[in-house]
């Protein structure tokens, strides 16, 4: 049976040209993009492209002739609204408008609810565009009870779940209280069948655990989390929980290494020499995913609500805070730990002392980043996985972001250090990410408190961006920054920036003129910036697209069949399930 959802996803796709599935975690986002995708590439030809965490991964593959469906699963985040580099969420709205001018395309995104709702309050451009966005959010709250009553008949079916606790759930159609439950999560039903959680349930018990689990959808991880796990087992997750979220193997065993021998001192436990190894060999599977990708290994929670599990526990255990904090190598770990906080509201009973913490984050202002993405061979599979930068201009939000909360002496300090309020010493952008640079303009904008901050970089910031314009990265950071200050910069300005814009064409256009889908990058980058810097640039436009026809001349258009959605479901949901499950009676 198909869930509603699917229909109402493919008639808004086909009127808006993209979609947002939000939801629940585990509730099914990511199922439901991949069978649309699949049916876009399937049935009616279209390519898919996917974005895994930026949109500079899709530059080269903006092909307007090209019948493209692009998905971007958790792009937002998979646990909080992460900090959107380089002015992504801008970044973000301007490539909707594009899909929507584009009949060739169509954009698939997916999302937690709450985290959808936290960006729309945070960023600034999401906030501006969510009127129209809201017209396009696909909710699977809404699962039909026979759509979840055939998902837990499925689990138990082709599970290896005991004839007893099959037995508990069936004969007392306990069955109906889960498929009914308002917090059921199709996730929880998949962990439910999985010996890790049931094996110190009785049978007779097992329904009254599977309901409690969904009550309270952290239970089922604490359980596991602290009935069945080594404590060095416990001690990579916890470590792993304040990387980014998928990490390089190499850049998390030291890290553990440090972490799990500061707390073994702590409990006065003994460390084993392969500590690392057992963990994961433990953990692999049921708690974390490892994968071998282009020669490197890489690891991550095997589903976000472990981490939410995690996050958790660190919020209301400050000695870990503290001693993840003291072995931390990285500053974006300190970043993620202090995100986890979720239930006090009280900054300084998160952390021990602030001074420690403070004088951590300085410590690791110009450390390298545990950040990685992946880089593909074109149309080929992952070429390569590389770090990316460490921005210091994402720190000095994150640093702005925490002394919001953490007002104390220390961190007043670390704020004047990192914008040079200490002495006449003028700041070096040069280490800094420029589209970072206009979004910590943003940020202080809308906070009074750093108001003094605000004035000392906004003409350090405005002169820098002016100054250095020579690739398209360039550009579009003083687009960002000229559609938040429209009357920041004058005219004369304005004549150096189209001149020079002109310029930088002709060794762009040359770079890209035998790739097609370099051209039809470019042409999306040049669009974008003229339109955002309000600067006439329609000739260069048309030579681009005129040198794409050149050499999509024996192209044709791919042709669509028509979507056609499918019939509506029964009405007589209850009596359906009760018949489903009868066939599990003995």
């Amino acid at each position: 049976m198909r869930n509603p959802s699917l229909d109402r996803a493919m008639a808004v796709l086909e009127a808006e040209r993209y979609c947002i599935i939000a939801g629940q975690p585990g509730i099914g986002k990511s199922t439901l993009a991949d069978v649309i995708v699949l049916d876009y590439v399937e049935r009616q030809g279209y390519e898919a492209v996917q974005i895994s965490s930026s949109l500079d991964e899709i530059r080269t593959r903006r092909n307007r002739a090209h019948h493209l469906i692009f998905y971007f699963d958790d792009f937002l985040g998979k646990n909080a609204v992460e900090q959107l580099t380089r002015n992504e969420d801008r970044r973000l709205v301007d490539f909707i408008e594009d899909v929507r001018r584009t009949p060739n395309w169509r954009l698939v995104m997916a999302t937690r609810e709450y985290i959808y709702n936290q960006a729309i309050i945070k960023f600034e451009a999401l906030s501006h565009a969510a009127e129209h966005l809201k017209k396009c959010i696909i909710s699977l709250a809404d699962y039909t009870h026979l759509i979840r009553g055939k998902i837990l008949y499925n689990h138990l079916y082709y599970s290896e779940l005991p004839r007893s606790y099959i037995d508990a759930l069936v004969n007392q159609r306990r069955y109906l209280a889960i498929v009914q439950h308002r917090n059921y999560n199709p996730r929880i039903v998949q962990h439910m069948t999985m010996e890790l959680f049931y094996k110190d349930v009785a049978p007779d018990n097992y329904p009254d655990e599977f309901i409690q689990n969904l009550e309270n959808p952290h239970r089922i991880w604490h359980h596991a989390f602290h009935r069945h796990l080594s404590r060095e087992a416990q001690d990579l997750l916890v470590t792993l929980a304040s990387f980014p979220f998928e990490a390089l193997l190499s850049d998390l065993e030291p890290v553990f290494g440090a972490y799990h021998r500061r707390r073994s001192e702590r409990l006065l436990s003994p460390i084993s020499a392969r500590a690392f190894e057992d963990a994961l060999r433990e953990l692999d599977g049921d708690f974390i995913a490892t994968t071998h990708v282009a020669g490197v290994w890489l690891i991550e929670f095997s589903n976000p609500s472990i981490r939410d599990f995690l996050n958790a526990t660190l919020s209301s255990t400050p000695a870990m805070v503290d001693d993840l904090t003291a072995t931390a190598s990285y500053f974006e770990q300190l970043s993620q730990i202090w995100s986890a906080r979720l239930q006090f509201t009280e900054p300084d009973r998160f952390i021990s002392s602030d001074v420690a913490f403070v004088d951590k984050l300085r410590a690791l202002i110009s450390s390298q980043s545990p950040r990685v993405r992946r880089v593909y061979g074109g149309r080929q599979p992952v070429r390569q996985i590389v770090r990316v930068h460490g921005s210091r201009s994402e720190r000095l939000l994150s640093i702005f972001e925490i002394a919001e909360e953490l007002q104390t002496p220390a961190m007043r300090s670390l704020v004047e250090e990192m914008i040079g309020e200490e002495g006449d010493e003028i700041l070096d952008l040069t280490g800094f990410g420029k589209d970072g640079l206009v979004d910590v303009l943003l940020r202080l904008k809308k906070r009074p408190s750093w108001a003094q901050a605000s004035s000392r970089l906004f003409p350090l910031i405005r002169d820098f961006l002016q100054d250095q314009l020579e690739d398209v990265d360039d550009y579009k950071a003083l687009a960002s920054f000229v559609s938040a200050f429209p009357s920041a910069i004058d005219d004369s300005g304005w004549e150096s920036i189209e001149g020079r814009l002109r310029s930088s064409f002709d060794d762009w256009s040359s770079d890209a003129r035998y790739d097609v889908d370099r051209i039809w990058g470019l042409y999306a980058d040049l669009d974008e910036i003229a339109s955002r810097l309000n600067v006439n640039v329609d000739d260069l436009l048309v030579r681009l697209q005129d040198r794409a026809g050149e050499l999509e001349a024996d192209a044709g258009l791919m042709e669509r069949k028509p979507y056609a959605p499918s019939s509506s479901a029964s009405s007589n949901e209850v009596e359906e399930i009760h018949a489903l499950f009868a066939s599990l009676r003995r």
